[in-house]
């Protein structure tokens, strides 16, 4: 492992250049040159289109480059052992203390650190070039480790490249679909692709349904608040009767002489209860026109299949209220 400290170069030509930077002294110049750059472009500055959008894909370059950085720092870390000497059981838990960040975030940094030093030089390099993303190098490690058992090196490494080559023209969200399919390019049989992807998308399913929960909290001011994790199609339906709740369809609560498309009585007639009159046959078709608009079978149904992943007493399609 080589020492982060000064070094003298000897180059080609004869004679020495200065010394080379250590990590700390190149951080240091990065500060004072922020610094030096103090709140430019302030705000009466006015700049062309083309300049602010080099200068921000710029920016952008270099934030990767000073992401690669952190994660060679890390590996370097755990190469070291720098975490048990500090009293730590995991590189991650010790990252996490350093940077403040929570131990799920830190633990994962951690990994990828660890795989881009280890398995995946083509997309450290492209990451340290600022080609790529941490979070494109997340997805590309991801796939990976999804690829079946018996790829040779090459091919592994072929793969990898052309992950890296597509990451450059692809958000982090687009280069996850499209790595479903990354065994297309070493693997010409296209009914094996598909019987990889379908592996894949089932695992991806399971590990989805493994992290589902609920939780919800009373606030003691009238309110109610809570978070969930769903898989994707559940979340989709739940989205959906949400959207449909928040925004029905109109024309279906007006109606003097005639049954409503539910079934409902018109306004003058008996309701189910007895009671009869114009405001109770008012406010029956009211109701019933709100569930019409909603589908009440279609949201009983789809409450079980959202809610049973995450253990809600809805064990079959029948509301539980």
């Amino acid at each position: 492992m080589k020492a982060m400290t000064a070094t003298t170069v000897e180059p080609a030509t004869g004679g020495v250049v200065p010394e080379r930077l250590t990590v700390a002294a190149a951080l240091a110049q990065l500060h004072a040159t922020l610094d030096a750059l103090g709140d430019q472009p302030d705000a009466t500055v006015v700049a062309e289109a083309d300049a602010v959008g080099r200068a921000v894909s710029e920016v952008e370059r270099l934030s990767r480059r000073v992401a690669s950085l952190r994660l060679r720092l890390v590996a370097c870390a755990n190469r070291s052992q720098v975490a048990r000497r500090s009293g730590y059981s995991t590189t991650g838990a010790w990252l996490a203390q350093q940077t403040n960040s929570t131990g799920g975030a830190a633990t994962r940094e951690a990994d990828l650190a660890e795989t881009l030093e280890s398995v995946l030089p083509a997309t450290g390099q492209a990451l340290a070039e600022g080609a790529v993303s941490p979070e494109h190098a997340a997805v590309i490690a991801w796939a990976i480790k999804q690829l079946p058992e018996g790829l040779t090196a090459e091919q592994v490494a072929r793969v990898e490249a052309s992950l890296v080559g597509e990451a450059a023209r692809m958000s982090p969200a687009r280069l996850r679909g499209a790595a479903r399919r990354a065994l297309a390019v070493v693997e010409p049989d296209q009914q094996a692709v598909d019987e990889h992807e379908d592996q894949v998308l089932r695992g991806e399913e399971t590990s989805a349904l493994g992290r589902c929960r609920l939780s919800m909290h009373d606030n003691r001011d009238g309110t109610v608040s809570g978070s969930f994790v769903l898989p994707r199609l559940a979340g989709d339906i739940l989205r959906k009767a949400v959207q449909q709740l928040a925004a029905p369809r109109r024309g279906n609560t007006t109606g003097t002489g005639a049954a409503s498309a539910t079934g409902a009585p018109a306004s003058g007639t008996a309701s189910a209860g007895g009671a009869a009159g114009p405001d109770a046959a008012g406010r029956r078709d009211s109701w019933v026109g709100w569930t019409g608009r909603t589908g009440t079978a279609w949201r009983w149904w789809n409450c079980w299949s959202i809610c049973r992943p995450i253990g809600c007493p809805a064990r079959s399609p029948r509301p539980w209220w």
